[in-house]
């Protein structure tokens, strides 16, 4: 069954695609540009996150083409939660950068949703290494080792590698810039800022 629109496929199966829900293009946007021929093919054939790579209707995947979620939803309004969580959990997982609009939307989508319906089934975000597409202004905090997501200046590391205890009493508390997109997991409470208590 296709989770964009419910259509369902017996048969052939040639009524169904395998989209990147993370569209190519839209990860070329977002710093896939900057990234070697080797990241790229692992971004365009990532199997090791379920949700990366999903069986939808033809139909469905050509409506979408290659927008974000500002101009496309899933039309299964059941699945806008799930959609939403998904698109943030791929975008973290490679380090991808998330537009103002993108994360308005994203936002919007996620404050309608019911306690944990957003991120059922779905494991925390695992960073790959690719590096973020960068803004020139973002281009000097990284110059000092700065991740962008945050605020004040964290250290820029892979992975989950900093804890709310590793930061001095000056860091706290943090502001992740866009709530959703997270990768030290430092806003447990989703509200925008980390390392409060």
């Amino acid at each position: 069954m296709s989770r964009y629109d419910g259509e369902t496929e017996t048969g052939t199966g040639r009524g169904f695609d395998i989209d990147h829900l993370v569209q190519l293009k839209e990860a070329w946007d977002s710093g896939a540009h900057g990234w070697d021929a080797l990241t790229r093919e692992r971004f365009a054939n990532d199997s090791g996150y379920e949700h990366s790579l999903v069986a939808v209707s033809a139909g469905s995947n050509r409506s979408k083409g290659a927008q974000d979620p500002t101009g496309w939803l899933p039309p299964e309004r059941s699945q806008r939660c799930w959609y939403a969580a998904a698109w943030i959990n791929v975008k973290a997982r490679w380090d991808l950068s998330v537009d103002p609009a993108e994360a308005d939307t994203l936002r919007n989508i996620l404050s309608g949703c019911s306690d944990n319906a957003a991120d059922t089934a779905l494991p925390a975000p695992v960073v790959t290494g690719a590096q973020p597409a960068t803004t020139a202004a973002e281009a000097g905090s990284q110059d000092e080792g700065c991740h962008p997501d945050y605020s004040p200046c964290l250290p820029y590391l892979g992975g989950d590698a900093l804890n709310c205890g590793d930061l001095a009493a000056a860091q706290k508390p943090v502001t992740v810039r866009v709530p959703g997109i997270d990768p030290y997991q430092l806003d447990r409470d989703g509200d925008g800022r980390g390392c409060t208590s």
